[in-house]
């Protein structure tokens, strides 16, 4: 689907994309980090990374709580580790709950990159 474009992202992060381990999409020259939901259906997160980009997964900021779903990985780029997170806030979930869990994971990226 991308290879139709003249140009294509480097990372792309998908919220909503209900796949599950038996069901995942990969993208030709794209690395697939997927974060599923055991629990019940719908949800999951994803992040496709451009191949030549070497990211690996951050299992310590991944995911699968009621209030939120997270992937997130870590690529070098020019010498500079980047960590990129895909959040998903499921419907019905407290906004502050939500944001309590943001922040926890936020404060815990201090000083990892």
């Amino acid at each position: 689907m991308l290879n139709t474009y003249t140009s294509s992202p480097d990372i792309l992060a998908i919220t909503e994309t209900w796949f599950s381990d038996s069901k995942t999409e990969e993208l030709s020259g794209y690395l697939s980090f997927n974060q599923y939901r055991q629990h019940r259906p719908g949800g999951r997160t994803s992040l496709f990374i451009k191949c030549h980009l070497n990211a690996t997964k951050l299992d310590e900021f991944c995911f699968n709580l009621d209030e939120l779903e997270s992937i997130a990985i870590k690529l070098n780029y020019e010498n500079k580790d980047i960590i990129i997170i895909s959040i998903y806030r499921p419907p019905g979930n407290p906004i502050n709950i939500f944001s309590d869990r943001l922040g926890q994971i936020l404060n815990s990226l201090k000083g990892k990159n």
